[in-house]
């Protein structure tokens, strides 16, 4: 795996921290289905590294406080850097349990503004809207890697 989880440990406003959490056949992704505004869009789990943690603890730290999944530093194979977003890959156990939606984003859900946690076939990911941007041909490089 590339060394990057050391990046920031201090926190660093500007950097975000994402997680794409795998299924144990790796043929689907855990990924936020968003509605704001009117717009349907996708997200990757999630958000800011804070001042005690380093990217890769605030990645873990996320995707157990929005989605509820834990997991483990060794669960972690790669991960792609773009502009600001540290995309971690996490290959897991886990075959597709229902995923509920937890911590601020539970908070902030109302029928104007709802986050809808899902496993998705990441074959489809290249066709929809998905934030924050990622490089789509270095995602599925990796993915085919351990298939």
């Amino acid at each position: 795996m590339k060394m990057i989880y050391n990046w920031f440990i201090g926190g660093n406003q500007s950097m975000r921290a994402s997680m794409f959490v795998l299924d144990q056949t790796v043929r689907y992704v855990a990924i936020i289905k968003r509605y704001k505004d009117g717009r349907n869009y996708y997200v990757v789990p999630g958000g800011k590294v804070e001042a005690h943690e380093n990217i890769q603890q605030a990645a873990i730290r996320e995707i157990a406080e929005e989605l509820g999944l834990a997991i483990e530093q060794s669960d972690i194979f790669d991960a792609i850097i773009e502009k600001g977003n540290v995309f971690y890959f996490a290959k897991t156990n886990y075959s597709c349990l229902p995923l509920k939606i937890q911590g601020e984003e539970k908070e902030r859900s109302h029928p104007h503004n709802s986050y809808e946690p899902m496993w998705l076939e990441w074959k489809q990911l290249s066709k929809l809207m998905v934030f924050p941007k990622y490089d789509y041909l270095q995602f599925e490089e990796i993915v085919s890697k351990i298939l």
